[in-house]
């Protein structure tokens, strides 16, 4: 996901090493994937449908832009399917009583996975020319919103209470990724529906 991120960041003015990245993100996604399944580690399956909807849609982004459009559109399905299967799982934190400290910004995966569900489907409207998945993705934009303004209060919360013994956590930078994130939903939403109106 983080590769595939940096190879839309730099792929206006660095087109060839962007080609690159988007490659080599999709292989170690492919890898990952592979991985997971052969092993089925002993751990929530709910982080991984989070992380593997967000890795589908950055991966399928870059694919896009370097016009692979069949496999971009095929990854975007898959986004919006891994997203399908997070509703589906209880999420983890829920299952257990956390310590005011211990929310930490892994929990925005939900957010984020949220987000690349609504790229993935105005990818998908904007492709297909329907309105049907335009107001897929305006609802889950709506609630991708919403969610992000329900969870960062405890993420907040725990990241001041690390601040004060100098202990953040490294997925603590997900709290800032997941707005960022955000906007990019908003800017495929409106595109979406710019492109359908027109």
């Amino acid at each position: 996901m983080a590769t595939a991120i940096v190879a839309r960041a730099v792929h206006a003015p660095l087109p060839a090493i962007s080609r690159g990245l988007v490659w080599a993100g999709l292989a170690a996604f492919v890898l990952v994937a592979v991985m997971l399944l052969v092993a089925r580690p002993a751990r929530s399956g709910w982080w991984d449908a989070a992380t593997f909807a967000a890795a589908a849609a950055a991966a399928g982004a870059g694919l896009g832009a370097d016009g692979w459009r069949t496999p971009a559109l095929a990854l975007a399905g898959a986004s919006i399917a891994g997203w399908a299967c997070l509703v589906a799982l209880p999420a983890p934190w829920r299952a257990r009583q956390h310590d005011a400290a211990g929310a930490s910004g892994r929990r925005l995966l939900a957010v984020v996975a949220t987000q690349s569900a609504v790229i993935s489907a105005a990818v998908l409207a904007r492709a297909w020319h329907t309105g049907a998945f335009a107001g897929f993705a305006l609802a889950v934009w709506l609630a991708a919103i919403v969610l992000y303004a329900a969870m960062i209060a405890p993420v907040a919360r725990g990241m001041a209470a690390r601040a004060g013994a100098v202990a953040f956590r490294s997925d603590d930078w997900i709290a800032m990724g997941a707005l960022a994130i955000d906007r990019k939903s908003t800017r495929s939403e409106l595109q979406s529906h710019h492109d359908l109106v027109c």
